[in-house]
């Protein structure tokens, strides 16, 4: 891109999993280049410590406005301090073991998987070939693995009983959000108190009258509140490492979050992101950074 002589370079600064050294150090040569060459350059960031350190104005995308970040001072300390790391706020799982997995091998060149999830719990699994296992569609190669005690294969509760989200998951045919809702609540009842589990998992209260998403990270999201209104006792959430950025997969690991403290789901993540396993340990940014744009 430096070489063709634009006068314009675009980036976005995705740089998950290099060491914050490498990160400057490249930052620090393209911006070498850039001005040698006379090439404005815009960074694509949300990451308000990094802006801060290349460049020389900053912008706040904010809804449908973009503003200088020192006009939007109010934000600034907010922002700071949302990108330290901190951790998820996650539930205190109960006592109830939803399932149990000993010496379970989910493919032939997997390791084998230990492990035990309670209700509340979230886990996160690095193999992503447990997914059809764990879905119920076959049985691990060998090993255990137990759904309240009794062997998935002959539990006929237990592909009821688990909730996949993933990136291609088949929503009932409908135009908007709320449509696709009433095909997945666990009473008649609460046909009239959809809207109100909006508000309780942090979304605002007119999400319904949403288009049904085309966007990976509205479909997970969708998928997660039909978890949350059919009040699946198990999750099982995967292509969280195809979303573009850490913020995305944050907000979808928070939204998780609420949706097993209302309901007491337990969830396993299926994921091999290095920020998606600290966040699960307690070592994340919030998901509530606002995009900035840094330019030189």
């Amino acid at each position: 891109a430096l070489a063709s002589d634009h006068a314009l370079a675009i980036i976005y600064a995705d740089t998950l999993g290099m060491p914050a050294e490498d990160v400057d150090a490249l930052y620090s040569l393209i911006i070498k280049v850039c001005k040698i060459k006379s090439i404005a350059l815009i960074i694509l960031t949300d990451d308000i410590a990094f802006a801060k350190r290349h460049a020389e104005k900053i912008y706040l995308s904010r809804g449908d406005s973009i503003s200088p970040l020192e006009e939007a001072s109010t934000h600034a300390d907010y922002l700071t301090a949302m990108t330290e790391s901190r951790a998820l706020s996650l539930p205190t799982y109960g006592e109830k073991v939803l399932l149990e997995a000993k010496n379970a091998v989910f493919s032939r060149r997997a390791p084998e998987e230990n492990f035990i999830l309670h209700d509340k719990e979230i886990i996160v699994l690095p193999s992503k070939n447990a997914f059809s296992a764990l879905c119920g569609k076959k049985n691990p190669c060998h090993g255990k693995l137990t759904v309240r005690g009794v062997p998935v294969k002959r539990s006929k509760n237990y592909k009821k009983s688990v909730m996949p989200i993933f990136a291609d998951m088949p929503f009932p045919p409908a135009r908007t959000i709320e449509a696709v809702l009433q095909g997945y609540v666990a009473r008649p009842s609460q046909r009239t108190r959809i809207v109100q589990n909006y508000t309780v998992l942090g979304l605002p209260a007119d999400y319904g009258k949403s288009p049904v998403p085309a966007t990976l990270y509205e479909t997970l999201k969708l998928g997660l509140v039909c978890a949350a209104i059919s009040e699946a006792p198990l999750i099982l959430l995967k292509d969280l490492d195809l979303l573009s950025s850490r913020t995305e997969r944050y907000g979808i690991l928070s939204l998780l979050v609420a949706v097993c403290a209302k309901t007491g789901a337990g969830a396993i993540v299926l994921s091999d992101s290095p920020d998606v396993r600290e966040a699960l340990l307690g070592n994340a940014p919030s998901p509530e950074q606002e995009t900035l744009f840094a330019g030189i």
